[in-house]
């Protein structure tokens, strides 16, 4: 079994990746302007046989909008969609928007 940053390839291990992918994304997409820290989360459950991940992504700021730029989720160089929300999206204060990715089972 191959092993990415020791962490076994299982299937939680798998949808944790995709879920640190998008954060990373995110994050990186947010860091220069420095003004918001985007509160992130994502949760896998199995449907169907395939992985459904919801991401939950939240203003802090109070007092100031944020806009989300770009999300994308890849596992291994193969991308999947992160449905829900349509980019540039703007998120209202101490607002949180929410989006979806599918990942099949065997993935």
């Amino acid at each position: 079994m191959k092993r990415l940053f020791g962490i076994g390839r299982s299937r939680a291990g798998r949808a944790g990746l995709v879920a640190g992918i998008v954060v990373a994304s995110i994050a990186g997409f947010a860091a220069p302007a420095f003004a918001h820290h985007a509160i992130l989360s994502g949760a896998a459950i199995c449907a169907d046989n395939d992985h459904v991940i919801t991401w939950s992504i939240g203003n802090n700021r109070s007092d100031e909008e944020m806009t989300i730029v770009a999300v994308s989720a890849d596992i291994d160089g193969q991308p999947y969609a992160v449905n829900g929300i349509a980019t540039p999206y703007t998120v209202g204060l101490l607002g949180t928007v929410s989006a979806t990715s599918v990942v099949p089972g065997p993935v």
